[in-house]
């Protein structure tokens, strides 16, 4: 896999403070969608070895099915973002 170290430090970076940003609700209409394409990407991986069990596809499904939720209604009133009155 081509760059496979910097792709390595980019998902940890994404992973520890998207995942961060997602749960206090700050800009959660940008890491969202970053989320869930990596989920995808995951599921793409992993899918032909085994499905379901060992290093399955279980939890990457409804991990980037919460974060597709979360980009498309955004953060709650008492988010980061709801008291900033605005969303990113």
């Amino acid at each position: 896999m081509p760059f496979a170290a910097e792709l390595a430090v980019f998902v940890a970076m994404l992973e520890t403070f998207g995942g961060l940003a997602v749960a206090i609700g700050f800009a959660t209409r940008v890491f969202g969608p970053m989320l869930a394409i990596q989920m995808l990407t995951i599921c793409v991986a992993l899918g032909p070895t085994y499905p379901w069990i060992d290093r399955g596809i279980e939890y990457p499904i409804p991990l980037g099915c919460i974060a597709l939720l979360i980009t498309f209604y955004g953060s709650s009133p008492w988010s980061i973002d709801g008291l900033k009155g605005r969303e990113l």
